[in-house]
């Protein structure tokens, strides 16, 4: 069941999940999930009140998984637009050969070697 909670001026929302357990549990996904195991017995009411009180540790926790998310721009595949590959940072640059497009990567940290390839 999906509910959500007003904390200030964030919303925090949260999946919750009744199970035959004695607490009340609070888990932050790396996903920006907020999942919350309350016992069968507990009122809707009473699991909010306990979110509204730990509400500083999720948003925080929230942050803290949102830092490791990179909002990477669409790539246009344009001549500089660096692209990551296999942990390293590579530049792009398309010439036109012979009436074919051409494209290479170079990566910064070994000067002039070239991967090239063709484009279609």
């Amino acid at each position: 069941m999906k509910d959500y909670i007003e904390f200030g001026s964030k919303t925090i929302e949260f999946h919750l999940e009744f199970n035959d357990r004695k607490s009340l549990g609070i888990t932050v996904t790396p996903a920006l999930e907020v999942l919350v195991k309350a016992p069968i017995d507990t009122t809707i009411d009473k699991i909010k009140e306990k979110i509204n009180k730990k509400a500083p540790w999720i948003l925080k926790q929230l942050s803290f998984f949102l830092s490791f998310h990179p909002k990477t721009p669409t790539r246009k595949f344009v001549s500089g637009e660096t692209h990551l590959y296999l942990g390293r940072q590579y530049r792009c640059l398309f010439r036109r050969y012979g009436g074919r497009h051409f494209g290479a990567y170079r990566a910064k940290r070994f000067g002039n070697h070239w991967a090239t390839f063709q484009v279609q």
